[in-house]
C-alpha cells in the first residue's frame, strides 16, 4: 500500500539529505586530515628509530606513531560497534505455538507492503515496536526486522486497534521514501558514538599510557586534537539531530496515515487515547508489588491485575467501559488540565503530541473499515495462560529475601484498593485540591460568603489550579527564551505572533494574569474555610475543624523546611560525585557536621511522629536509628567508606519519603474532614 507522501514530510526529508550530505562531507575532510597525520606521525617515529636506535628513541618513535594512530582509530570505532537489543525480558513466539496472531500479523505486513518479522518476541509491556540489531553497516546491507508485542498492550487494547498500532510500526519500514530516516538515524547514531560513547577507547588509552610515563606526552596531545573534533561535532549533532527529530515527527505522522488506512481512523484514534491510562494503571501494579517485595508477593497473572486497575481509574474519572475497555474521548483525556496559550514549536521532540496525531488522522478522512471489536487477546491460542507464563517469567527477574507468596486476586483488589484510597480526595472537590495545596489560608470573615457548596468548588473554579500551574510553566518558558536558554525566533501567545526579544513584554502579561490567579484562589480558600467553618459549627466541629486546618498550615512549614534542608544536603555533597584530594574531601565533610546534625534531629522528628509509625518496618527504624546515635566516618585513610555512605543514603532516602508522607497525611486530614462536614452540609 503506498501512502501519499506529505509536502511537510518531503521538505524536512530534504533537509535531512542536506544534514547528511553536509557531515558526510564534513567527515571526510576529518578523516583525510587524520589519515595525513597518522601517515605523518609513522614517518616520523620511524625515521627517529632509524637515525638513532636505542630504548629512548625506541619508545620515543613508537609514541609519536601512537599520536596519529589514537586519532585515526577514534574516528574509525563506530564502524565496528554493534547495537544490540537486550532479550532477556523478551519471549519468543513462533507461528507454530501462535497461529491465529501470526496470521493476523501476515495481513498487516501484507497491507502494509512490507517483510514479515525475523522474529516476534512478547514482554510485559504496554508498548509495541520493530527493532533490529544495528551497526554502521546496515546503512548499506539491510537487516530482517524483528516486532516485539507488549502483553500489556495486548491487554489494553481491541484486535482492530493491536491491528492499527502494528501497522503504525510496520509502517515506518513499509515504503522506500522511509529510508531516509533510517539513514539520518545511523549518522546521528555514529555523532553520538564519537562524543559519548568512549568507555572501550578510554581503557585501551589508559592501558597505552600505563606502558610508559613517555607515552603519556602524546596521548595527551591525542586527547586535547581529539577534545577538538569533538567541540565541532558538537556542532554538527546539533544541527543533524535538528533535522532527524523534525523528520522523526513527520514519519510518525505518516506511520499514522498507513494504520488509519489499514486499520480505520477510529481505531488509531482510541488506541492513542486509552495508552496514557493503560500506562499508568500498569505502573499502579508493578508498584504495587514492588512495595511488597519484602513480602515477598508474587502475581499469578499481572496483566488480569492490570485490567482490573484500568476499569477501576476509569470509573474513578467517570470514563464509559465499551467492549471491557475504557472509552476515552478527548475531553476525557484533557479536561483536568488547562491548554498552554504559548505555542512554541518543540523542535526537540521526536514524537508528535497525541491531539496532533489525532487531528491528523481526521484529515486524512480514511473510509470507515469493517470493525472486529473484540479482545486482541483472542489472537492467542490460550492468552490466560501466556499472561501467567509471562508473569512467571518477570517476578523471576525480583530478588526475594523470604519466603514469596502468590497473592490471590481478591487479596490484590483489596490491597489496591486501599492504597488508592490513601490518596484519594472526595469527589466534592471536583479536583480543586489535586494539583493544589494553599500555604496560606486567610481566617477572617467575608463580605460576600459562599451561599452553596458548588459555589466554591464549580467547574470554574475547579480548573484555576491547573490554569495557575500552566501559567508558571509558561512563565518559566519565556523567562527561558528571553535569557536565551532557548533558542527561537518567534513564538505565539494567544494566537498572536511575537519575536523572540519581546518575551519580556509577554512576560509581563503572564505575570499580571498569575497575580489574579493567585488572589481569586486565596479568596476562594478563605470562603471554603468560612463557610465550612459555620456548617462545623453545627456539627459541633468547628473547634476540630481549626485545629486540623492549622496542623495542616504548620506541617506545610515543615515540609518547607524539611525540602531546605534536602538541598543543603544535596548542595554540600555534591563534591562526592567529583575527583578531588583527600584533604579536600576531609574538609568537606567536617563542613558538613553541622548540617548533618539538623538533618540527624529532623530525621528523629519525623521517626517519632505517631502518623508515620506504620511507614517503616523494625528492621529499618533500626537501622536508621544506629545512623541517628552514631558518628558516620563517610572517608577513612585513601577512600570512601561505602557501608556508611549506603546507610547515610538510606537515611536521605526515608528522610525524603517521610516528609512527603507526613505533608500528605496533614492534608488528607484537612480535607477528609471538610468534606465530612460539608457533605452533611
Amino acid at each position: 500500500m503506498e501512502i501519499p507522501i506529505s509536502s511537510s514530510f518531503k521538505k524536512q526529508t530534504t533537509k535531512a539529505i542536506v544534514a547528511i550530505v553536509l557531515f558526510v562531507l564534513f567527515y571526510m575532510v576529518l578523516f583525510a586530515l587524520a589519515v595525513g597525520l597518522t601517515v605523518g606521525c609513522l614517518v616520523l617515529g620511524f625515521t627517529i628509530i632509524v637515525a638513532k636506535p636505542m630504548l629512548f628513541t625506541l619508545v620515543f618513535g613508537i609514541g609519536i606513531a601512537s599520536l596519529g594512530v589514537l586519532i585515526l582509530i577514534f574516528l574509525v570505532k563506530f564502524m565496528f560497534q554493534k547495537s544490540k537489543t537486550d532479550l532477556s525480558s523478551y519471549t519468543e513466539i513462533t507461528r507454530a505455538q501462535e497461529p491465529q496472531l501470526f496470521a493476523f500479523i501476515d495481513v498487516i505486513v501484507k497491507e502494509a507492503n512490507t517483510d514479515f518479522p525475523k522474529h516476534v518476541y512478547l514482554s510485559p509491556e504496554v508498548n509495541a515496536s520493530v527493532f533490529y540489531n544495528s551497526s554502521f553497516w546496515s546503512m548499506f546491507f539491510p537487516v530482517r526486522k524483528n516486532l516485539h508485542i507488549g502483553m500489556g498492550l495486548i491487554n489494553s487494547v481491541t484486535h482492530d486497534e493491536l491491528k492499527a498500532i502494528l501497522a503504525h510500526e510496520f509502517g515506518h519500514f513499509s515504503q522506500k521514501t522511509m529510508k531516509v530516516g533510517s539513514y539520518v538515524y545511523h549518522v546521528n547514531h555514529i555523532i553520538y558514538n564519537l562524543l559519548y560513547d568512549n568507555g572501550s577507547y578510554d581503557v585501551m588509552v589508559q592501558k597505552l599510557a600505563n606502558v610508559s610515563s613517555y607515552f603519556v606526552l602524546f596521548i595527551n596531545i591525542a586527547i586535547k586534537i581529539i577534545e577538538g573534533i569533538q567541540w565541532m561535532l558538537q556542532k554538527m549533532y546539533a544541527f543533524v539531530n535538528k533535522n532527524y527529530l523534525a523528520l522523526s515527527r513527520e514519519m510518525e505522522f505518516h506511520a499514522d496515515a498507513v494504520a488509519a488506512h489499514i486499520a480505520g481512523a477510529s481505531p488509531v484514534k482510541s488506541s492513542l487515547l486509552r495508552m496514557n491510562l493503560a500506562d499508568n494503571s500498569y505502573n499502579h501494579v508493578l508498584n504495587l508489588y514492588t512495595e511488597k517485595i519484602a513480602e515477598g508477593w508474587i502475581s499469578e497473572n499481572v496483566f488480569k491485575e492490570h485490567s482490573y486497575m484500568m476499569r477501576f481509574l476509569a470509573e474513578k474519572e467517570r470514563i464509559p467501559i465499551v467492549h471491557d475497555l475504557p472509552q476515552i474521548a478527548n475531553d476525557d483525556a484533557s479536561s483536568k488540565f488547562v491548554k498552554s496559550k504559548l505555542v512554541i514549536e518543540n523542535q526537540w521532540a521526536s514524537h508528535p503530541e497525541t491531539e496532533e496525531r489525532i487531528a491528523a488522522v481526521a484529515r486524512l478522512q480514511v473510509d470507515k473499515k469493517a470493525t472486529n471489536t473484540s479482545p486482541a487477546l483472542h489472537l492467542f491460542a490460550d492468552g490466560e495462560a501466556m499472561q501467567k507464563r509471562l508473569t512467571s517469567k518477570m517476578f523471576s527477574f525480583v530478588q526475594y529475601e523470604t519466603a514469596t507468596q502468590v497473592v490471590d486476586f481478591d487479596k490484590f483488589k483489596t490491597t489496591i484498593q486501599a492504597k488508592m484510597d490513601e490518596y484519594a480526595l472526595d469527589s466534592l472537590y471536583n479536583g480543586y485540591y489535586n494539583q493544589y495545596s494553599p500555604h496560606t489560608i486567610s481566617f477572617e470573615e467575608v463580605t460576600n460568603p459562599a451561599v452553596s457548596v458548588a459555589d466554591l468548588f464549580n467547574d470554574e473554579t475547579a480548573a484555576w489550579p491547573s490554569a495557575l500551574q500552566t501559567l508558571y510553566a509558561d512563565y518559566q518558558t519565556l523567562e527561558g527564551i528571553k535569557n536565551s536558554y532557548i533558542k527561537i525566533r518567534s513564538f505565539d501567545y494567544e494566537g498572536k505572533k511575537y519575536a523572540s526579544n519581546e518575551a519580556n513584554v509577554v512576560m509581563q502579561m503572564v505575570k499580571k494574569e498569575i497575580d489574579t490567579l493567585e488572589e481569586r484562589l486565596k479568596y476562594n480558600d478563605q470562603l471554603i474555610y468560612r463557610f465550612t467553618l459555620e456548617k462545623g459549627l453545627a456539627q459541633e466541629q468547628a473547634y476540630l475543624y481549626k485545629t486540623t486546618v492549622e496542623q495542616y498550615l504548620a506541617g506545610i512549614i515543615g515540609y518547607e523546611a524539611n525540602m531546605e534542608l534536602m538541598n543543603a544536603i544535596h548542595s554540600e555533597l555534591h563534591f562526592i560525585t567529583e575527583q578531588n584530594s583527600h584533604e579536600f574531601i576531609l574538609s568537606r565533610f567536617r563542613q558538613f557536621e553541622s548540617t548533618e546534625t539538623n538533618f540527624k534531629n529532623a530525621l528523629q522528628s519525623l521517626l517519632r511522629n505517631e502518623l508515620l509509625y506504620k511507614e517503616l518496618t523494625m528492621e529499618a527504624r533500626n537501622r536508621l536509628h544506629d545512623y541517628i546515635v552514631k558518628e558516620q566516618v563517610y572517608f577513612a585513610g585513601t577512600s570512601y567508606d561505602d557501608a556508611a555512605l549506603n546507610l547515610f543514603f538510606e537515611a536521605k532516602n526515608t528522610f525524603h519519603m517521610l516528609t512527603d508522607k507526613l505533608y500528605y497525611k496533614n492534608k488528607k486530614a484537612w480535607l477528609d474532614l471538610q468534606a465530612s462536614i460539608l457533605n452533611k452540609a
